[in-house]
C-alpha cells in the first residue's frame, strides 16, 4: 500500500501483521516494576501541552527534579572507564542504559557494555566493519548501527541478527535505530539513503532460538536476509535521529535527516503526517515532547515545532558549535555541542540548559568533557528513602562517557531566571528581556507561564483576524477576537 504526504510514501513489502495491532502487554524494558528501581526518562517530556508536569505513570512522582532539573557538573558520578583511561580509540557516538548496564557505541567499530553502579567493564561487541553511529536497547537486546543494524544478546554477547544485510559480505549502511517500547518487537532503522525500515525483531529472535534448539555443533549463525515489514519513504538523505512517542492517540515516529528536514510518521497507518522545514543545515537529533517536536542541527540551532500546525514556535540559537544531541525533561531542554573540526581552537563543546517556560538559556557547562559531546541520555531510579534520583549520561569525542547527577533547581536559582519574549520562527535571536507580569511576585513561575501563553495566543489571533473577516459571521468573529485580546491585556500580556 502507498500513502502520500508531502512526497512521502510507505512501501509494505510482503505480508505482515498490522503494525497498529502489535502492542504487547509485557512490561516494557526500562519501566518500573516490582523488581526494578530504574526507568527511562523519555516519558517525562511527554506532556500534553509540551510544558508542565507529565501525566505518565513514570513521572507522576512528586519530585521537582523531574519537572525542573539541572546538572550537578561539579564532578561526574562515574566515568567509563572509571580510571579515566579511554578504552575506545575513537569518538563515543551513542549511549543507552538498560537492565543495570550502560552501553556505548563508538566510531572505532565496536560497542561496549559496563556495570551501571560500579563502572566495571563487562564485554565488547565486535563485528561491524565501519563506524557505529547509533545504538538502542530493548529488553535483553542491543541494536548497533553501522554497516547494517546488528542485534546482540546482551547476556551472552552473541550476535542474533543483522538487519539490512543479505549476508556477512553484502551489507547496507544504517545511521540510527529505535525500538518502540510500547509496540514491543518493532525496530525502526534509518537507511543511509533516507528510507526508514521497520523490522520485526521478535521474528529474528525466534529464528535464532530455534537454531539453538537444534544443537548445532558450532553454534547458531546470525540471522540474515530479514525483510522489513514496512519501508517509509520521504527523506532524500539519511536520517541521523529517531524518536518514538504518542500524538493524537497513536504511536508516532519522528525523524531528523541530513536533508535539513524532520518528519512525523504514523506507526499504525505507516504514512508521513507532517514535514518540518526551516533548518539551514543537516539535522542530527530530534525529540518528541507532548504536542511539540524539538530538532537539533549543524546550523548551531534547536527548533521547537508545533505538531498540529507544523509551525516553528521557537528557535534556540545560543550555541557555539553544531548541536549534536538534545533532551527534554519537564520544563528543561539540554543540548550538546561538538565542532565539525575536532582541532578547532575556538569552537564550543558545551552542554547547555534552556528553560522552556521562559525560552531562555539558563546555564552553560563548558568543562564536562575535553572535546565535543555527541550524545545525551537520561535515566531515573527510585532510591529507597530518597525518592527519585536522575542521571544524565554524556558521550564525547575524548573517547569517554560520563554519568552526572541531575538535581532540582533551587528557589534562588529559579529567581535568577530572566523572562524573555517569545521567539518565533521570524525572530532568529532573543531580544531584550521583559519584566515579570505585575502583581505576580509571589508566584513568578506562574507569571512567566501566563506571559508566554499570552504572547502565543496574541500571535495566533493576529493571524486569525484577517481570515475571519472573510467568513460569513465576520462581525461576530471579530468581536470574539477583540474580546479575547482584551482579556489577555487584563492578565498583563502584551499590547
Amino acid at each position: 500500500k502507498t500513502a502520500d504526504a508531502g512526497g512521502a510514501r510507505c512501501r509494505s513489502p510482503g505480508r505482515s501483521p498490522a503494525m497498529g495491532n502489535r502492542v504487547s502487554t509485557r512490561p516494557r524494558a526500562g519501566s518500573l516494576s516490582a523488581n526494578s528501581t530504574s526507568f527511562s526518562v523519555d516519558a517525562l517530556s511527554s506532556r500534553p501541552n509540551g510544558s508542565g508536569r507529565s501525566t505518565t505513570a513514570e513521572s507522576s512522582r512528586d519530585d521537582q527534579s523531574c519537572l525542573n532539573p539541572t546538572i550537578d557538573a561539579s564532578a561526574p558520578v562515574m566515568t567509563f572507564p572509571d580510571d579515566g583511561e579511554a578504552m575506545h580509540t575513537r569518538t563515543i557516538k551513542s549511549v543507552s542504559v538498560a537492565n543495570g548496564h550502560v552501553f556505548l557505541g563508538s566510531w572505532d567499530h565496536t560497542a561496549s557494555m559496563w556495570e551501571l553502579e560500579t563502572g566495571d567493564f563487562v564485554r565488547s561487541f565486535h563485528g561491524h566493519k565501519q563506524d557505529i553511529i547509533g545504538i538502542c536497547t530493548q529488553g535483553e537486546w542491543l541494536f548497533t548501527c553501522g554497516d547494517c543494524v546488528r542485534m546482540w544478546d546482551t547476556r551472552t554477547g552473541e550476535q542474533i541478527a543483522a538487519f539490512g544485510s543479505k549476508d556477512e559480505h553484502v551489507t547496507s549502511t544504517f545511521y540510527a535505530a529505535v525500538a518502540d517500547p510500547v509496540a514491543v518487537g518493532l525496530l525502526a532503522g534509518a537507511f543511509c539513503r533516507g528510507a526508514l525500515h521497520i523490522y520485526d525483531f521478535n521474528a529474528a529472535a525466534d529464528r535464532y532460538k530455534a537454531a539453538q534448539r537444534q544443537h548445532q555443533a558450532d553454534g547458531p549463525k546470525p540471522v540474515y536476509g530479514l525483510k522489513p515489514v514496512a519501508v517509509l519513504d520521504g527523506h532524500s538523505a539519511g536520517v541521523m535521529g529517531l524518536h518514538v512517542g504518542e500524538f493524537d492517540g497513536e504511536r508516532v515516529l519522528a525523524s531528523a535527516s541530513i536533508d535539513k528536514t524532520a518528519r512525523l510518521w504514523s506507526m499504525r497507518r505507516t504514512l508521513c503526517l507532517r514535514t518540518f522545514t526551516g533548518h539551514t543545515e543537516a539535522l542530527r537529533d530530534c525529540k518528541l515532547a507532548g504536542v511539540h517536536l524539538f530538532t537539533a542541527a549543524l546550523d548551531h540551532t534547536v527548533r521547537q515545532w508545533d505538531l498540529h500546525s507544523g509551525a516553528c514556535k521557537q528557535v534556540f540559537n545560543q550555541h557555539g558549535s553544531p548541536v549534536r544531541s538534545l533532551l527534554v525533561i519537564g520544563d528543561v531542554m539540554f543540548t550538546a555541542e561538538a565542532p565539525v573540526n575536532a582541532h578547532s581552537t575556538n569552537a564550543s563543546h558545551a552542554v547547555r540548559e534552556f528553560d522552556l517556560v521562559t525560552g531562555t538559556l539558563r546555564t552553560v557547562h563548558t568543562d564536562m568533557h575535553s572535546a565535543g559531546i555527541f550524545c545525551l541520555h537520561a535515566m531515573a531510579e527510585v532510591v529507597p528513602g530518597r525518592g527519585t534520583e536522575m542521571s544524565l549520561f554524556t558521550a564525547s569525542q575524548d573517547c569517554l562517557a560520563k554519568r552526572w547527577r541531575l538535581r532540582a533547581l533551587t528557589d534562588a536559582e529559579m529567581d535568577g531566571i530572566d523572562v524573555k519574549p517569545y521567539a518565533s520562527d521570524d525572530a532568529q535571536s532573543t531580544t531584550d528581556a521583559k519584566s515579570p507580569v505585575p502583581g505576580a511576585k509571589g508566584n513568578e513561575r506562574t507569571a512567566r507561564r501566563s506571559q508566554q501563553l499570552a504572547s502565543q495566543t496574541t500571535a495566533n489571533l493576529d493571524e486569525l483576524l484577517p481570515v475571519l473577516k472573510e467568513t460569513r459571521d465576520a462581525e461576530k468573529a471579530v468581536r470574539l477576537v477583540e474580546d479575547t485580546r482584551a482579556r489577555i491585556e487584563e492578565l498583563g500580556g502584551p499590547d
